[in-house]
């Protein structure tokens, strides 16, 4: 039986100012540390997750980019 490999993705989990998680998905658990690093604000934290192809936050943006017919 031949399994389908998943693929995973990585987004950042703000923890500060309302624990938002960035639209924003990375290939790898490095760019996506590496930009945090970046763009954190002081009083803030982060998580970097991992999801799979059922993710869905990146579910959620193909069906409002697909309503907005892009």
């Amino acid at each position: 039986m031949h399994r389908k490999h998943e693929t995973f993705h990585y987004h950042i989990h703000w923890q500060g100012g309302g624990g938002m998680l960035d639209w924003e998905m990375w290939s790898t658990r490095a760019a996506a540390e590496y930009s945090a690093r970046q763009i954190v604000q002081p009083g803030e934290t982060y998580v970097i997750e991992e999801f799979g192809e059922a993710c869905m936050t990146c579910a959620a943006i193909s069906v409002n980019m697909a309503r907005a017919g892009k």
